[in-house]
């Protein structure tokens, strides 16, 4: 009745409950048409992408898309004229690279994209990609997705960032990265990964997987030779996983910025931490908002920056604390701020930490 050639639900929380209610909607539009009406069904597209459906749901709705001239778009694929239309790198890099100085990224964030897309990915990524940039961030990724992934990062030598924040990849997915930084050698090139807001650690965790994880940790920190900026926030490795970081830290010349933001860290699971960032010299960015630092854990970072000057080191700056249970009365030192990180494009992201190696940056 309205006269639209587009519906667009993307990036809701719909799932296949409306699975019966979609094949109506569908067949209702293929329906003959009055000719008077006719051009209200041309190119009509109903955008889906970003919801909870799994890939079988494109194959029910192709049993019943007929009419060439209506399309369902799941983000992950596409029906019409009866055929799935599954991830199409060419569409995805008119659309969807981006530019910033000298570097591109390949940004496919919250479409809806699950392991299956990083299989169909994988031929390209690993033969065909020329950008420095990926994100997958705030897609339904697991483990498993890692797997593919891998296999085409041991196969490309052009990518410096990888963007995986608030998915579900869990320690197995972590391992599956950190072997294929292993087994690319001297052809890695990643400076930048983001794990943010994925349960690398979880609750329930026998003493079995949390030696697993202090092995990652440890590898993470002491194998990956050209990571410039780690992001942890939010993967609820703890003060345990934390401190075993720091056991790394002052051997990692590389690393400019750190974040573990959002993991419960109090004054003594961030002491072992303190007592690494007074002995590295390259660190310059530090995330630890939303935990559980007082006063006296403030106290601390506040003689840490005065030990790194002592040392002959830069600040730390900034050491994000914003959302931490500190008093007013805190004396936020130079360096100390009550904000947070932004994660902008990671683009943009590469050429800050450029700016970092190259002089006395600030976020």
């Amino acid at each position: 009745q309205l006269g639209c050639h587009w519906v667009d639900l993307s990036f809701n929380q719909l799932t296949e409950n409306i699975l019966d209610d979609l094949i109506a909607t569908v067949t209702y539009l293929q329906q003959d048409r009055p000719a008077a009406n006719s051009s209200i069904l041309d190119n009509f597209n109903l955008k889906l992408a970003g919801n909870r459906f799994s890939s079988g749901i494109a194959d029910a709705v192709a049993d019943v898309v007929v009419s060439g001239k209506v399309t369902v778009d799941f983000g992950f694929a596409s029906v019409s004229g009866g055929e799935v239309h599954e991830l199409n790198p060419t569409a995805f890099e008119q659309d969807r690279l981006l530019h910033h100085g000298k570097y591109s990224q390949l940004d496919l964030t919250f479409i809806g994209m699950r392991d299956r897309g990083i299989h169909q990915l994988e031929g390209y990524l690993s033969e065909a990609a020329t950008f420095q940039s990926l994100s997958y961030g705030q897609n339904q990724l697991t483990s498993a997705g890692m797997v593919p992934l891998a296999r085409a990062l041991t196969r490309n030598s052009t990518i410096q960032a990888l963007d995986l924040m608030a998915n579900d990849i869990g320690l197995e997915g972590l391992e599956t990265i950190l072997n294929a930084i292993d087994e690319n050698g001297s052809n890695n090139t990643l400076r930048y990964l983001s794990l943010q807001g994925n349960p690398l650690a979880t609750t329930d965790m026998d003493r079995r997987r949390w030696k697993r994880l202090e092995k990652a940790l440890a590898r993470l920190v002491s194998e990956c030779p050209h990571l410039e900026l780690i992001g942890l926030h939010n993967t609820g490795i703890s003060e345990h996983g934390v401190s075993i970081l720091a056991d790394y830290l002052p051997k990692k010349s590389a690393l400019l910025w750190l974040t573990l933001a959002g993991n419960s860290l109090t004054l003594a699971g961030i002491e072992g931490l303190c007592s690494s960032l007074e002995k590295n010299e390259t660190l310059r960015v530090v995330g630890l908002s939303n935990n559980l630092l007082d006063d006296t854990a403030i106290a601390r970072l506040n003689t840490v920056q005065q030990n790194r000057v002592s040392a002959g080191y830069q600040r730390l700056n900034p050491v994000s604390l914003e959302g931490n249970p500190f008093s007013s009365e805190a004396h936020l030192g130079p360096g100390l701020k009550n904000g947070r990180l932004y994660f902008m494009y990671s683009t943009t992201i590469l050429s800050y930490l450029d700016s970092l190696k190259a002089r006395d940056g600030t976020y």
